[in-house]
């Protein structure tokens, strides 16, 4: 169906939409950055961090969870002449609607949404905007609460301990509370 984007996020999220459904080993990793680009089928179509959609390589690698491919895409970036643009990339406005990406969110929030902390925490390291938002106004502590990130949410606040937790969204003024007891699994503790 030539959609490129879409079938490189399958790929990528197989790890968070499979967590629990199998052993640790059958977890999807990757031994270096070059099997990774092999893999989503990166072609010369595509720029050296940023694919022919508009979506970035970073994205795809925090999705993954896979921490040594993202500090590998991380290191290179930082030898590039605008690390922190490549870092900060957004993806594309419309966004990937059909698997759950809202347009303008950044690496950092799909770190917060389906990665681990360790993630989280070196994307932060290394420059990432703690205060970015979606085009619906949602910043990264928000998209943990809507997957019930609970573990992503005590490392941010932990790291942040000042964060504006009444900060609201632009489409109703939703918070980061707000969504930990309406939306997704593991309330209980998440609200906590």
């Amino acid at each position: 169906s030539n959609n490129v984007a879409e079938a490189r996020f399958t790929l990528c999220y197989r790890n968070y939409w499979c967590r629990g459904l199998s052993d640790a080993k059958s977890k999807k990793s990757w031994k270096s950055l070059s099997i990774f680009k092999q893999d989503l089928q990166w072609q010369d179509v595509d720029l050296e961090y940023v694919d022919r959609e508009g979506f970035s390589l970073l994205g795809y690698a925090v999705v993954s969870d896979c921490i040594e491919i993202v500090e590998e895409i991380l290191r290179e970036i930082e030898k590039t002449s605008e690390p922190q643009k490549l870092i900060r990339t957004r993806v594309p406005k419309a966004g990937l609607v059909s698997i759950g990406i809202p347009g303008l969110s950044t690496s950092l929030m799909g770190a917060m949404m389906a990665a681990s902390p360790s993630v989280v925490s070196s994307l932060l390291d290394h420059g990432s905007d703690p205060n970015g938002r979606d085009i619906s106004g949602n910043d990264s502590l928000m998209a943990a609460t809507f997957f019930g990130r609970t573990e992503n949410v005590k490392f941010w606040l932990d790291r942040f301990p000042k964060w504006d937790l009444e900060r609201g969204n632009k489409v109703l003024g939703g918070t980061s509370l707000g969504s930990a007891v309406y939306m997704g699994p593991r309330r209980l503790e998440l609200v906590k």
